[in-house]
């Protein structure tokens, strides 16, 4: 029992081991994501901030603008084109919600730290609002 138990931990060492050393290769050769990690923390905080402290409204606002648009498109007084509207927003090869979703979850995996760090700041700016 005593064998078992030591090799488990030699196998757990040796992981946690090549983890470190994955994290070491990653800070060493990636920089980059520091700076992503920090503007899209930095943003996530400010917009926490925010929703906690206005967000009624900051909801009702977006209705009436969403609302006013939708009428004036009934009324004739303007053409809202959705597929133009997905292009601005830079979306424009989504057709589905489930590619919707297929798009983020691409989005979250090459960019991990910083979708990490987006959830702490919102967390840390709703917190603080």
């Amino acid at each position: 029992m005593n064998e078992h138990v030591a090799t488990h931990a030699d196998g757990t060492m040796s992981e946690l081991h090549r983890w470190f050393e994955s994290i070491k290769y990653h800070l060493v050769h990636y920089q980059d994501w520091i700076t992503e990690a920090a503007m899209l923390g930095g943003i996530a905080f400010v917009v926490g901030f925010l929703l906690k402290n206005f967000g009624r409204y900051i909801v009702s606002a977006l209705l009436v603008a969403v609302l006013t648009i939708i009428v004036l498109q009934y009324a004739g007084i303007v053409t809202v084109t959705i597929p133009q509207l997905f292009e601005m927003l830079g979306v424009s090869g989504i057709s589905s919600v489930p590619q919707l979703f297929e798009q983020i979850v691409a989005w979250v995996k090459v960019h991990g730290t910083g979708a990490v760090s987006i959830v702490i700041g919102f967390i840390i700016g709703w917190v603080l609002g």
